[in-house]
C-alpha cells in the first residue's frame, strides 16, 4: 500500500489529478465554451482574460465536487468497489490510504476557494458586476456542498437537479454574461439539451453505485425510485435529450444545417434510452458501463457540436 510519506511531489500530483477527475472536467468546461462563443457570435465580442478566468473557476468548481466526495463517499465506495465502473464511483485513494482524508478535505477547501478568489476578480475587477458573483456563488455552494455532510445534496434527492442546472444552464449562463453583460433567449435554448444531458451522466451512474449508495443511505433518485422503476425514467431523461436538440436549434435561430450537425448526438441519446428502458442493459455490468460512457460522450458531444453549430450557423 503506498502512503503519503512515500509519494514524491510528481507522484502526488499525479494523484491529485485523480482526485479531481481531470478527463471529466471537459463536460463542465465545454458549456462554458459553448456560452463564451456565443457571445463571440451574436454580440461580436470575446474577452480572453475573463474567458481564461471564468473557464478555470468552473473547473475548479466542478474539482471541488469531485474532490470532497472522495471524502464524505469513500466508506461507500469502498463497499461498491465491486459493483462499480470506470465512470461512477469515486477514485478510491483515500480508502486505499494513498492521501488521508483530511489532506483531502484541505485540497477541496482549497479549490472552492480559489474558484471564489476568481469569481471576485471577474466580478470587480474585470467589471462583470455582482449577477455572475450570486451565479458563481451559487455554483460554489451546490459543488461544495454536493458530498459534505450534513448538507450532502446527492443524498437528499435534489443533487440531481442541482447538477443539471450547474453543468448546464449555468456554465453557459455565466460564460455569456461576463463577456456581454446581458442575457439572451439562445442561453437557455441551447442550455436545454446540455443540462438535460448531464442530468443523463448523473442518473445513469447511480446505476452501479446503487447497492453502496442504498447501504449508506445516500437517497439519491434510484435508491428512491428501485432499479426497476429507475430504468424507464433513464429512458425519458434520454429522450427528453433527443427532444431538445432540434428545439434548441430551431428556438435558437440556427440555420437547418445545424439540424445535421447535432445529429449523431440525437441519435446516442435514443441508444442510451433504447438500451437501458428497452433492452435492460442496467442488469449486466459490461453493457451499463458502456451506456455510462455513452453517456458521457452524448453530454460533451452535444456541447461541442452546439458550439461548432454558433460558429458556422448563425
Amino acid at each position: 500500500m503506498t502512503t503519503v510519506a512515500k509519494l514524491t511531489i510528481g507522484q502526488r500530483f499525479g494523484v491529485w489529478l485523480q482526485l479531481v477527475r481531470l478527463p471529466f472536467l471537459a463536460n463542465v468546461v465545454a458549456p462554458f465554451v459553448l456560452g463564451s462563443i456565443l457571445a463571440w457570435r451574436l454580440a461580436g465580442v470575446f474577452d480572453t482574460v475573463n474567458f481564461i478566468l471564468g473557464a478555470l473557476a468552473t473547473a475548479l468548481i466542478a474539482a471541488t465536487a469531485n474532490t470532497m466526495g472522495e471524502v464524505f463517499d469513500v466508506e461507500g465506495d469502498a463497499f461498491g468497489e465491486k459493483t462499480r465502473n470506470k465512470f461512477s464511483g469515486g477514485t478510491l485513494l483515500v480508502h486505499r490510504g494513498v492521501v488521508t482524508k483530511a489532506e483531502v478535505f484541505a485540497g477541496g477547501v482549497t479549490l472552492a476557494a480559489t474558484a471564489a478568489v476568481l469569481g471576485l476578480v471577474i466580478c470587480f475587477v474585470r467589471g462583470a458586476g455582482w449577477i455572475p458573483l450570486a451565479l458563481g456563488a451559487f455554483g460554489i455552494i451546490s459543488g461544495f456542498f454536493y458530498s459534505t455532510r450534513p448538507v450532502a445534496w446527492g443524498s437528499r434527492g435534489i443533487g440531481e437537479v442541482l447538477i443539471a442546472i450547474c453543468y448546464g444552464w449555468l456554465a453557459v449562463a455565466v460564460a455569456y454574461y461576463i463577456q456581454v453583460g446581458s442575457f439572451v433567449s439562445a442561453v437557455h435554448w441551447l442550455s436545454l439539451p446540455v443540462s438535460l444531458s448531464i442530468l443523463g451522466v448523473i442518473y445513469i451512474n447511480q446505476f452501479p453505485d446503487y447497492p453502496a449508495d442504498k447501504a449508506f443511505g445516500r437517497s439519491n433518485w434510484v435508491v428512491r425510485l428501485g432499479l426497476v422503476r429507475s430504468a424507464p425514467v433513464y429512458g425519458v431523461i434520454s429522450l427528453l435529450t433527443a427532444a431538445a436538440l432540434p428545439v434548441a436549434v430551431w428556438r435558437s435561430g440556427l440555420t437547418p444545417w445545424a439540424y445535421l450537425l447535432v445529429f449523431p448526438v440525437f441519435v446516442l441519446a435514443l441508444l442510451n434510452s433504447f438500451l437501458i428502458a428497452v433492452k435492460g442493459a442496467w442488469r449486466d455490468h459490461a453493457a451499463l458501463e458502456k451506456v455510462c460512457g455513452n453517456q458521457v460522450l452524448t453530454n460533451l458531444g452535444i456541447s461541442v457540436l452546439l458550439t461548432l453549430a454558433v460558429i458556422l450557423f448563425y
